[in-house]
């Protein structure tokens, strides 16, 4: 009785499997299924609808429901033209959607994201401004130029200071840091974090001359602050076949994940249930710990990355950490490690190169080291990043990003200046292997053609190869970012320019991806639009500055959240939880996997057929789309261990060929051995071939897969020597 109910048990779980693999064949052969008179009728009753719709910028909940059925007729139309012979108005028809679409999207994207990134101009200049001067040795620009302010305060919301009362928070480098140290940092201000040889301190603004005088100190500098890559039950669910995976058992349950992010809103009604603990590791300007909430409305993108991650995975408990610093980040993983199963992360720093030698990224290897596997997001770069190397033919001092052209264009507009949105950019470089580098400064120039803001530390080592400039503009027109050297000799340095607020007139969409998606087996996350697969015009491309792939895979954006209500949740940020849900529901199948596993399973199972890719992989899709249900679907293959012992006993000859092959028919017509896709019996029968016995012998051994040994057994089913029914 009791086998007969594990028979039972199998032949259901067969048939469920085959359900849902069928379901999740469907998906992609959706308009395919239709008879060409089927799609003409649809097809002219989307065009009609379109007749009383239209793209409008700024209304995103219209657009996209505009943008939504426009997609289903460009799929109509194409599995019309594979149904008539070589269309030419039809191709015309596809191409012409194919542009709209294109541009409509990407318009539509950038507005999800953040609705402030500004459109480039491109317009030449050549820079009359003289150079900058350089900062103290110690101290990095703008902590030099608070000092001398006359208005801190204007001064320090103009470049991104955190400032108030007189106090703003740096970070000291020091060379080691001792107790002596320890206490002499302790009499300028409030000690919040110290991480390795770092140290976050909230400090008067006069006393930040002392702490370089400090013979242990290397360089005070503000905090490097993450930047969010997505503003703004989830259409991605679907899109990686999540709710095929429920269906067949799994949903989380048991499994725990850390979300690291600004802030989150702990009562919303998605996550409420979920959350087990949520802690803050931000400080405020008066030295305390700040409220998990956070400030304005930055939790919408913490907690909407919650709610995807319940929305794959809906079983999961969540363990929430808010954090505003590179520092703090720190010490949120360390706590975290010992506390979750997956930890997750969209958000990531522009200000550092993927270099792999970061603070932010030995704390995500740290965590991957501990068994803890990490999913990152891309970012949303890869039109606001360029990359070359320094040109200066007229030998004025600065750099030529084309012909004729020293500057990148940033146009203000008059509604710019009266919403106070700043222009920022971060300038870093690396001459690699060298630990060396040139001194390079970096500085914005209005349309008087005069410097507004400017970056000048001084520089020799690669760690210290970093320039910013902030600014809020106060009056419109054409401003340009310009990169001066004073050396006499051409440098080698290899220069990148990130903004978080301008797409740029020159971008590099190779190596936009940001810290810490440089860590070793970390799983790094490219957006694709949930409906058409197609590559988000922002998704951020590797390699890293040390060479290595990314994206790892892409995940849906531009779904639908309960935080963020009727606007869709666009970006990088949207598409990583998608995958940090799906890993939960494997974790929760093979709790034994490591982090490496977990990245070469994702890998392994991606659909790369959905985006177009042709290769193996690359630094767009990585090895394509996230495909939960590809993941737990498998071969289906199920072979008793004891079965080994019989075919090594008759690969010796101690069982004869007809007990073996009788045994082996008696297990597949029970189930007690399944193998998908069986071949029926069409032979005459006869006797094993040898290669047969070989096979079997082998796979006793451990020398071939249990694949390798089905092949074998699979040719005994179709020659009719073993006959199933």
């Amino acid at each position: 009785a009791e086998e007969k109910k594990k028979i039972d048990e199998k032949r259901k779980a067969e048939e469920k499997k085959k359900e849902l693999d069928q379901k999740h064949q469907e998906r992609k052969e959706t308009e395919k299924k239709k008879s060409k008179s089927e799609l003409e009728n649809s097809i002219k009753q989307k065009e009609t609808e379109l007749k009383f719709k239209k793209f409008e910028k700024g209304k995103l909940k219209q657009n996209e429901d505009y943008i939504k059925l426009k997609i289903k007729l460009l799929k109509e139309k194409r599995a019309l033209l594979d149904k008539t012979t070589n269309n030419t108005e039809i191709k015309k028809e596809i191409k012409k959607i194919e542009q709209e679409l294109k541009e409509e999207r990407k318009k539509q994207a950038y507005e999800g994201i953040k609705n402030e990134i500004k459109e480039k101009i491109q317009k030449q200049e050549k820079i009359k401004a003289q150079k900058p001067i350089k900062a103290p040795p110690k101290e990095e620009t703008r902590l030099a130029e608070i000092k001398k302010s006359a208005d801190p305060e204007k001064y320090a919301k103009s470049v991104g200071l955190n400032y108030k009362d007189g106090k703003t928070r740096i970070v000291v480098s020091v060379d080691e840091l001792d107790p002596i140290t320890l206490n002499k940092l302790k009499e300028f201000g409030k000690i919040e974090v110290k991480k390795d040889k770092f140290v976050q301190i909230l400090v008067p603004i006069d006393k930040i001359e002392e702490i370089s005088q400090i013979t242990n100190v290397q360089k005070s500098r503000p905090p490097s602050l993450p930047i969010q890559h997505g503003i703004i039950i989830s259409e991605g669910v679907e899109s990686v076949s999540a709710d095929l995976v429920h269906d067949s058992g799994f949903s989380g349950n048991g499994i725990t994940v850390g979300v690291l992010d600004l802030a989150f809103d702990k009562e919303n009604t998605e996550i409420k249930s979920k959350i087990v603990e949520s802690k803050s590791f931000r400080y405020n300007m008066d030295g305390g710990l700040m409220s998990l909430i956070g400030l304005g409305s930055e939790n919408l993108h913490g907690t909407a990355v919650a709610e995807i991650i319940t929305d794959v995975a809906p079983n999961v408990d969540l363990k929430l950490y808010s954090f505003g610093t590179e520092l703090e980040f720190a010490d949120a993983v360390d706590y975290a490690i010992p506390r979750v199963d997956i930890l997750t992360m969209s958000a990531g720093w522009l200000t550092y190169p993927t270099d792999g030698s970061t603070l932010i990224t030995e704390v995500v290897e740290d965590a991957v080291n501990s068994n803890i596997p990490f999913v990152l997001s891309a970012g949303n770069n890869a039109e606001m990043h360029w990359q070359g190397t320094f040109q200066d033919s007229d030998g004025n001092g600065w750099h030529e990003f084309a012909s004729g052209d020293e500057g990148i264009s940033i146009s203000v507009t008059a509604d710019r200046v009266s919403s106070g949105f700043p222009i920022t950019a971060y300038l870093m470089w690396a001459d690699l292997p060298s630990n060396n580098v040139n001194d390079f400064d970096f500085a914005l120039i209005d349309p008087y053609e005069e410097i507004v803001a400017h970056s000048s530390n001084a520089q020799s080592l690669k760690k210290d190869a970093f320039e910013l400039i902030s600014y809020v503009p106060e009056v419109e027109g054409a401003y340009h970012i310009g990169i001066t050297y004073a050396g006499s000799s051409t440098p080698s340095d290899l220069l990148e320019i990130f903004s978080p607020t301008d797409m740029l007139e020159y971008h590099t969409k190779s190596s936009s991806v940001t810290v810490p998606t440089d860590a070793d087996n970390a799983i790094v996350v490219g957006a694709i639009y949930h409906l058409d697969d197609s590559l988000e015009a922002f998704s951020a491309n590797g390699p890293t500055n040390e060479g290595n792939n990314a994206p790892t895979v892409v995940a849906p954006d531009g779904v639908t959240t309960n935080a963020y209500g009727t606007n869709p949740f666009y970006g990088t940020s949207a598409a990583a939880p998608h995958v940090a849900g799906i890993i939960a529901l494997l974790l929760e199948q093979n709790p034994t996997m490591t982090p490496t596993e977990i990245r070469t399973t994702l890998e392994n199972n991606a659909d790369s057929e959905s985006v177009g890719l042709s290769s193996t992989s690359n630094n767009e899709f990585g090895f394509g789309k996230a495909d939960a249900f590809s993941l737990f679907a498998g071969s289906g293959l199920e072979i008793p261990d004891w079965i080994k012992n019989n075919a090594d006993w008759w690969s010796q000859g101690l069982i004869d060929d007809d007990s073996f092959v009788s045994g082996i028919q008696y297990m597949i017509t029970n189930e007690i051995i399944i193998i998908p896709g069986l071949p029926e019996s069409s032979g005459s029968g006869g006797g094993v071939p040898d290669w047969v016995r070989n096979n079997a012998g082998w796979w006793a051994q451990g020398l071939i897969t249990d694949e390798d040994f089905i092949k074998g057994i699979e040719f005994l089913v179709k020659s009719g020597i073993i006959k199933v029914s």
